[in-house]
């Protein structure tokens, strides 16, 4: 992720206090994306994820990822009253009995279609602007809200609506729910499958290839894991102190919730969540 300054000017913020927000940076010519389907998508699409940063609940809120813990974490997901997912764990919860409240996504790739298993009727689908065409077509008759990613890519930004709300740094969906889930009104997280380590709670239909994991210790453990996936949790890491008044709880075993146990939150003021694009 790339850091650039944000003029303060236009921030409630104290006029001495540098503000800074991480954009995303990917290649959208090697994974064969046009950014244009940002500027399709926002014009399909009305319905827009408005961010709101007061405190509306401390109720806690289950934010569930796809790694392999789930299996063994998923029954206690189902005594939540609010239930984010993102990626596969959509579908495994589903087919576990569980509907989640909210589904978050923002990978453009179309593998993600088949990975989203059977819409529900009382989730509320929250996709980011950039996913794939067909990613809406599955979700036409369900309610969706778009957002938009900041990308460091000018192209991608100039195809967002001015006046539309931008989500800040998470370079993966999993740290991007979470950033969500403060965005509307959450405080109190339970991070479910955030593990930076093994494979996928189910099938996955884009595996990592075998050879990219290697064995790493912590904590008096032994975890497989890839560059990608340490790399991912040291940006979310990093980026969980960016979100005010955060409460942490990670479930399961993995890596990450290993590091997690020397871990701890400290807020850092000068990163905005979320900004509105004014040019």
């Amino acid at each position: 992720m790339m850091e650039f300054g944000f003029d303060h000017a236009k921030s409630k913020m104290a006029p001495d206090t540098p503000l800074y927000f991480s954009a995303t940076v990917i290649n959208w010519e090697g994974m064969g994306i046009d950014p244009a389907i940002i500027g399709l998508n926002s014009r399909r699409v009305q319905a827009r994820f408005e961010p709101c940063l007061e405190v509306l609940s401390e109720e806690p809120v289950a934010i569930v990822a796809y790694g392999p813990s789930l299996r063994d974490t998923w029954e206690e997901i189902g005594g939540y009253k609010h239930i984010i997912t993102c990626s596969g764990a959509h579908k495994f919860l589903i087919e576990c009995g569980i509907i989640p409240t909210h589904h978050v996504e923002s990978d453009p790739r179309p593998h993600k279609v088949a990975m989203l298993g059977e819409p529900q009727e009382h989730t509320q689908y929250l996709t980011a602007s950039c996913c794939d065409a067909n990613y809406l077509d599955r979700l036409e008759r369900f309610h969706v809200k778009l957002w938009h990613i900041l990308f460091s890519h000018e192209a991608a930004y100039r195809e967002i609506p001015t006046g539309d709300w931008i989500i800040t740094g998470g370079n993966t969906i999993g740290p991007r729910a979470v950033k969500i889930a403060r965005l509307l009104g959450f405080v109190n997280f339970h991070l479910y499958g955030f593990d930076a380590s093994g494979r996928h709670a189910g099938e996955h239909t884009n595996p990592v290839p075998a050879d990219r994991f290697k064995a790493v210790h912590c904590d008096g453990k032994t975890f497989q894991t890839t560059t990608m996936l340490f790399t991912h949790m040291s940006h979310a890491l990093k980026d969980f102190h960016t979100i005010p008044n955060a409460k942490f709880t990670f479930h399961g075993e993995g890596l990450m919730q290993s590091v997690a146990k020397k871990w701890s939150y400290r807020f850092q003021p000068g990163y905005p969540l979320a900004v509105v694009k004014d040019d």
